[in-house]
């Protein structure tokens, strides 16, 4: 009787086992469920988080641009007199050259001396230091905004 003791004890030993056994797999896939739903809680509140943050750091991201193109546009704006008096000065310059030389070519076509002293280079006036900003538009940084909660 010792033998089948043994074996009816070993069969309820190992049923319990695997009772067990299922009981932790239950478990443990109860535990990665919650995890999966808690990560995704904490996911999806973090990407309503960064709208909010876009949504009020758009505006001083636009008002950034809008003032960066602008400062451009008046340098252009500034610049462009004194850069059309330096094209214009070296169009009136070869102009003058091309006048300058016309006798000279009559003069090679008909055999006569040949006076090249009257070519000079034409020294142009470069505009003088344009009047650039000295600070560029604050930054979101500045505005107190690199921090939104």
């Amino acid at each position: 009787m010792g033998i089948e003791t043994a074996l009816i004890a070993g069969a309820v030993a190992s049923g319990g086992a695997a009772y067990l056994d299922r009981k932790s797999q239950k478990d443990a896939v109860k535990s990665a469920q919650r995890q999966k739903e808690a990560s995704q809680a904490f996911i999806e509140k973090q990407i309503a988080q960064a709208r909010s943050d876009i949504f009020k750091l758009f505006p001083s991201a636009q008002e950034s641009r809008k003032q960066g193109l602008q400062a451009g546009l008046d340098l252009y704006k500034q610049a462009y007199p004194a850069m059309m008096n330096t094209f214009q000065q070296g169009n009136v310059g070869a102009q003058q050259a091309l006048i300058t030389g016309l006798p000279q070519i009559q003069n090679a076509i008909l055999g006569n001396q040949v006076d090249l002293s009257g070519l000079k280079p034409v020294s142009l006036q470069q505009p003088q230091g344009l009047a650039l900003p000295q600070a560029l538009p604050q930054s979101i940084n500045e505005l107190g905004l690199g921090n939104v909660q």
